[in-house]
């Protein structure tokens, strides 16, 4: 019985073979072949949302004054200064209603200005300091 046993394991070893030399420099060669590919196309996307938000917010804020200036009769009282506290009628007039912040913000990202008109003005992308 022992001797069977170490005849069918002595066969069981020589019929497993391993991989080539050769077969594994092949595969090897494909990894870094498509790391070479996808790296440099996935770093070239890296940060591209972060150039995105400030422009998406200001286009909220500026809808958002727009829906205020609709519902008061297109009335819009001009800011008192640059503010990102808006929800609690910072800036001079209050938003909550008109604006929804991500999860439970209270304070936008950056600080807005805005005149008499409604046109909104971002502090970061603003040439004039001034406001309004």
């Amino acid at each position: 019985m022992a001797k069977s046993v170490g005849r069918i394991w002595e066969r069981v070893a020589r019929s497993q073979r391993g991989f080539t030399l050769a077969e594994l420099l092949v595969v090897g060669g494909m990894v870094v072949g498509l790391a070479a590919v996808i790296l440099p196309n996935v770093g070239q996307f890296t940060g591209e949302g972060e150039g995105g938000a400030p422009a998406t917010e200001v286009a909220r804020v500026q809808a958002a004054v727009d829906a205020y200036g609709a519902d008061a009769n297109n009335t819009v009282t001009a800011a008192t200064g640059w503010t990102n506290d808006l929800l609690t009628g910072g800036g001079g007039i209050d938003l909550t209603g008109y604006l929804r912040l991500p999860g439970s913000a209270t304070d936008t990202a950056d600080r807005y200005c805005w005149g008499s008109d409604g046109t909104v003005r971002q502090e970061s992308t603003d040439a004039s300091p001034s406001c309004p």
